[in-house]
């Protein structure tokens, strides 16, 4: 039997109270059966269909519930495509149906006048495929015998035609890197480095003056940081990101297409402080952030959803940038800070949660579990580590879902769930196992948690802990180990159990 889909539920629930009051105002009424829907998936906490059609067996749209879902389902997405402030692509795309109009009325003229104005915008934005749509419709506009009108769309249509293919070049290059990026990080073998001698020396990744749009120099700078990145030449990288942002600065109308990507650069340009002794620079880059909402270019106050989502955004990030700056700090100060974050990072999940993705989702809840259990409120550390564990799979965030199975064990060995740890240990090895090698520090912490819930006297556990202790100085200096102790805090941990 097919499992019915969350798709109307999750959307439903995303919707913010301005949306809903939208959608039900252009309704007309609360009685439509699609609204008495709606407000039924509203009032579940996790969607269950079955108890749905149970609680609401005499409702309307419960006879045909596959019909109304689909119904209410458009009528949502059709409603937001309506709702708030258009961006400069419906603006657009709103001109070229006009146009249509108008010519389909025998009034060419103004026809004319919003093809136009539409591709102005498009130019300013570098719709470049839109562009195309109003050239398209233009030569069916303009008079036989205009051949000065003719010579233009000719001329508009190559140039943009040898934009979009300037743009493409560079797009592909990018993502040959980008993928050999996630999947080696750096050249490993000699084919690895004629691949990337290969991209790295085409003209176009040689020489800014060939990238002819705003998007391939952003391209041009985001490759050449990938490439410094791949050959551990993190200040160079960070001096191409500051190029980046000097680019924004000279474009300042694509902010409000790329806001996201903006803040993703001032991320990347502030974690070139966060390990450094440079407090006052890096608080200065984290004020940096939260007044981009501000910014007068993005004029987010005219759109509410768009308002929100920036906000959701730059909470997350500045999440990172202060787990990221307080990991590289002493246990006792990293930790104590740490879980002092957390009731701020309360209030902007209740505020924020069903608009940040998933892989920030668990990013989140890792570290405020982490912040716990190294402050030693197991129980807290084990709720929060819980909300991973339960709720999603490991195929989004590996690094992080495996050491949250790891610190699982670290709590309940905390806990004292020793009959718990006897069929986890063997069992979380195992699954570790079969998706990747086993690290040496997972390897040596496994036997240990073995031997502490064999060892009954006090003096054998005070000796194992010293001898795990020692071995675990030993592996922190070792280069493939060192995500885990970051990630984990594991010195931080055994020295406070002695």
């Amino acid at each position: 039997m097919k499992t019915p889909s969350s798709y109307l539920y999750d959307l439903v629930h995303s919707l913010s109270k301005s949306e809903k009051r939208y959608i039900k105002v252009q309704a007309g009424s609360e009685d439509k059966d699609y609204i008495q829907l709606m407000n039924a998936l509203l009032a579940q906490k996790t969607f269950n269909e079955e108890q749905l059609i149970k609680k609401h067996r005499n409702a309307k749209f419960v006879k045909n519930l596959a019909t109304h879902k689909k119904y209410l389902y458009d009528l949502i997405l059709k409603s937001l495509a309506n709702f708030g402030e258009k961006e400069p692509e419906d603006k657009v795309l709103e001109k070229i149906a006009a146009a249509r109009v108008l010519f389909n009325k025998n009034l060419a003229e103004a026809a004319m006048k919003e093809l136009n104005q539409g591709e102005k915008i498009a130019k300013k934005y570098e719709f470049f495929e839109l562009q195309l749509q109003i050239l398209e419709l233009k030569k069916n506009i303009v008079k036989n015998h205009d051949e000065k009108a003719h010579y233009q769309i000719f001329k508009a249509e190559s140039e943009c035609l040898a934009l979009i293919q300037n743009l493409k070049d560079y797009w592909y290059l990018d993502m040959q890197l980008t993928v050999f990026y996630y999947n080696f990080t750096k050249i490993k073998t000699d084919e690895h480095k004629q691949f990337i001698q290969k991209i790295i020396k085409d003209p176009k990744i040689q020489n800014l003056s060939l990238a002819t749009t705003f998007k391939s120099k952003n391209i041009f700078y985001s490759i050449n940081s990938k490439y410094q990145r791949i050959l551990g030449n993190h200040e160079q990288a960070y001096e191409l990101n500051r190029q980046t942002l000097l680019l924004y600065d000279s474009y300042p109308h694509f902010l409000k297409l790329y806001t996201k990507e903006y803040i993703g650069l001032l991320f990347n340009d502030l974690m070139s402080y966060g390990n450094s002794i440079q407090f006052d620079r890096f608080e200065e880059g984290l004020q940096r952030i939260k007044s981009v909402t501000e910014r007068p270019e993005l004029k987010l106050h005219r759109n509410k959803k768009k308002y929100t989502y920036i906000k959701s955004f730059v909470f997350v990030i500045l999440f990172r940038l202060e787990v990221f700056y307080l990991l590289n700090q002493e246990c006792k100060t990293k930790f104590q800070r740490l879980l002092s974050l957390i009731p701020e990072i309360q209030k902007g999940l209740n505020e924020y949660r069903r608009l940040i993705e998933i892989p920030y989702q668990i990013y989140i809840f890792y570290y405020v579990a982490l912040a716990y259990f190294h402050n030693k409120l197991y129980k807290q550390a084990l709720d929060w580590n819980n909300k991973i564990l339960n709720n999603f799979k490991d195929d989004t965030r590996k690094g992080l879902y495996y050491s949250s199975k790891i610190l699982n064990l670290l709590i309940h060995y905390e806990l004292k769930s020793y009959y718990f740890l006897e069929s986890c240990i063997p069992s979380t090895a195992k699954y570790l196992k079969s998706r990747r090698p086993l690290l040496a520090t997972e390897k040596a912490l496994f036997r240990f948690l073995n031997q502490g819930l064999n060892s009954v006297h006090k003096n054998d556990k005070h000796v194992l802990i010293h001898e795990f202790k020692e071995k675990l100085k030993e592996l922190s200096l070792l280069e493939s180990e060192k995500n885990l102790f970051v990630s984990l805090g594991l010195i931080c941990w055994i020295e406070n159990t002695e």
